[in-house]
């Protein structure tokens, strides 16, 4: 299970293969755990835990299987901060971890001095509720996930108050669905695919940045937080006939 955390210090999670490099002095890693308040380390079924990760993510890619696995998490979180790790002399592993959704790459191979403040500045960015020009009232800290601990539960009613449930009907949330059409039908298409969010953005020629802006109003629209429950809202209100079929225009 996992734990919703609220949060204001410059806070990442870490995958396990990373925690040597972390804990080894001396390391690229080390003077990066320096400038962090906190670590924590999560495996692949941790990552694949539900829930919204609203912290830094860093991620080894050092294969193809690990470059999959980037790539897998991108498509469930659009909005996560990837960080891919590498140890890259050719350059190969760093287009590969780009080319699988990763925001920021780390390689090992170079001097970290000027990635480190580099990297700082945007897992500082990332956690900034000015980050992002769609969050405009929002308050001055993120919902994180968290490895461990109980899920975070509503407060209990008073005694003798009947519990009542926030989602509407079936026949209300059918009436307020959203009904996509041209670009936005064409967005929830592709993102019931599995290109990534660079690739999406280059077929519809715009920056990422604006990309990810877009699917977040598109995720807010059908009230999920992730592609996987887009995908399964999409096809409950009919947008989809299948697991990537094609959308249905509205009217």
């Amino acid at each position: 299970m996992t734990q919703l955390l609220v949060t204001t210090s410059l806070h990442v999670l870490a995958h396990t293969g990373l925690q040597g490099p972390f804990s080894t002095p001396g390391t690229p890693l080390s003077s990066l755990r320096a400038g962090l308040d906190r670590v924590d380390f999560v495996d692949d079924a941790q990552l694949a835990a539900p829930g919204d990760p609203r912290l830094p993510i860093l991620l080894p890619v050092s294969s193809e299987l690990q470059a999959d696995r980037l790539r897998a998490l991108r498509t469930r979180h659009a909005m996560a901060l990837l960080i891919a790790v590498t140890d890259d002399v050719s350059g190969h592993l760093t287009y590969q971890a780009i080319r699988s959704g990763a925001n920021v790459v780390f390689n090992l191979a170079i001097p970290e001095e000027r990635q480190i403040d580099l990297l700082l500045a945007r897992c500082r960015a990332h956690g900034s509720p000015d980050a992002d020009s769609t969050g405009a009232g929002r308050p001055a800290f993120r919902l994180c996930v968290l490895p461990d601990g109980s899920p975070v539960r509503p407060p209990a009613p008073a005694d003798g108050a009947p519990l009542r449930s926030s989602a509407p009907a079936d026949g209300a949330r059918s009436a307020l669905a959203p009904r996509p059409d041209g670009y936005d039908a064409a967005l929830l298409r592709m993102l019931c695919t599995s290109a990534t969010v660079s690739e999406i953005a280059r077929r519809n020629y715009c920056s990422e940045r604006s990309m990810y802006r877009r699917i977040r109003k598109l995720y807010d629209a059908f009230g999920v937080s992730g592609r996987s429950e887009l995908h399964a809202r999409a096809a409950e209100l009919g947008l989809i006939d299948a697991p990537g079929g094609p959308v249905r225009r509205a009217g």
